[in-house]
């Protein structure tokens, strides 16, 4: 016969972040960033974003436009006869204004920001597996403590049967270790679910089969750690703001080249001509006029870009600050947390279920004051799940807010 008192010590006894053997594939934490990285469309996007940044500085590396040739043929008539004249030119622009170092100014600025966009969105990626690895694992922790509540309550509803049968129970008792044997089969139904979906969003994040789960336990993952110590100023190194400044810098150096495109191209060539016997070789010189037409359109759009890149800047910077203040707030509130349930409320809790487990066998407790007592236990520990879930999650947005791994 199985006593009231072997229930509630069962779950008393049961490890919060404890995860069921399985034989599913174990994904390791670095494994599954760098699995992530390698399907993840917007860091396919942002590399290929590098690579244009790069063919656009080539471009503005280069040391004059390209020169124009051109050619024209036609035939002569005089009199009777006929005759072929051909002319051939080339014609070279040659920028005055410093065009070609403002384009490149602009391109290499273009080719910072895309890198740190990249970087940024590796944060942005190792946050994201983080904290769906910690859904994960805490899920199969909370399925594991509804599994062993599920089987205590069934033994506990068995040995109240036992016990009415033999007269030393009611039926009170009785159905209130069925109710609980129900809402404990109910409890592992929704855990098993909830597992299951956070699996499946951690498998689909990383690209690995459905039967993958991350390696190693909740308590490890959530203790692995972020930032800097408290106190210290923001990473001025942060990929965002790195992507920021680079924009703002490309913005200005595009409205530097906007006002040197006003500057028209002096153009240079010579031409070969033909008529009838005479060979005729010319030097040209050509210049637009900047009369009517001086960019205005262009130098316009450039000053507003570069305003709103500047501003868009310093308004980032002090974000930046604000969500690292508030990044290392989550942190500090989730250890305080879980340090208060690792220290007197869940060993109160596991007290006060032993205690009932022994005043139920004295005679000094009813069932359902026991069971009320167990129910408290056990949400204790998986307070103590959501806890650890909580600090892996705001270790990772730490780590994303800071600008580390």
């Amino acid at each position: 016969m199985v006593s009231v008192a072997a229930l509630l010590a069962v779950l008393a006894t049961a490890t919060p972040t404890s995860i069921p053997s399985a034989t599913a594939t174990e994904i390791s934490l670095a494994d599954a960033l760098r699995a992530a990285a390698d399907r993840d469309p917007a860091l396919r996007a942002a590399l290929a974003e590098i690579r244009a940044a790069e063919g656009r500085l080539a471009e503005a590396r280069a040391l004059l436009p390209n020169p124009s040739l051109g050619a024209s043929a036609g035939p002569r008539r005089r009199g009777g006869e006929s005759t072929t004249d051909l002319e051939v030119s080339v014609t070279q622009p040659v920028e005055l204004a410093g065009q070609r170092g403002a384009r490149v100014r602009a391109a290499e600025a273009a080719l910072a920001a895309a890198r740190a966009r990249s970087a940024e969105r590796r944060l942005d990626l190792a946050a994201e597996v983080r904290t769906a690895a910690g859904r994960a694992l805490a899920a199969a922790a909370r399925e594991a403590l509804a599994e062993e509540g599920r089987s205590a309550a069934a033994r506990g509803a068995a040995a109240t049967a036992e016990r009415l049968l033999a007269g030393a129970a009611s039926r009170l008792e009785a159905n209130a270790a069925r109710v609980e044997e129900g809402r404990a089969a109910r409890e592992l139904s929704r855990a098993r679910r909830e597992r299951e979906e956070a699996l499946s969003a951690f498998a689909l994040l990383v690209g690995a089969p459905e039967a993958a789960r991350p390696a190693g336990t909740l308590e490890a993952l959530a203790g692995a750690g972020a930032g800097p110590e408290d106190g210290a100023a923001p990473d001025l190194t942060h990929p965002a703001l790195l992507a920021a400044r680079a924009e703002a810098a490309a913005a200005r150096a595009e409205r530097s080249l906007a006002a040197r495109a006003a500057v028209p191209d002096l153009r240079l060539g010579a031409s070969f001509a033909r008529e009838e016997e005479a060979r005729i070789v010319l030097g040209t010189v050509g210049l637009d006029l900047p009369l009517f037409r001086r960019n205005q359109a262009e130098r316009g759009a450039a000053t507003a870009r570069a305003e709103r890149a500047e501003a868009e800047e310093a308004a980032l910077e002090r974000r930046a600050a604000e969500g690292l203040r508030q990044a290392r707030l989550r942190r500090d509130a989730a250890r305080a947390e879980v340090a208060a349930l690792r220290g007197g409320l869940l060993a109160a809790a596991e007290e006060n279920a032993s205690l009932a487990a022994e005043g139920h066998e004295a005679g000094k407790l009813s069932l359902l004051e026991a069971l009320l007592l167990r129910r408290d236990a056990a949400e204790t520990r998986r307070a103590l799940v959501d806890a650890l879930e909580e600090l892996n999650a705001a270790e990772a947005a730490l780590a994303r807010a800071v600008g580390g791994p």
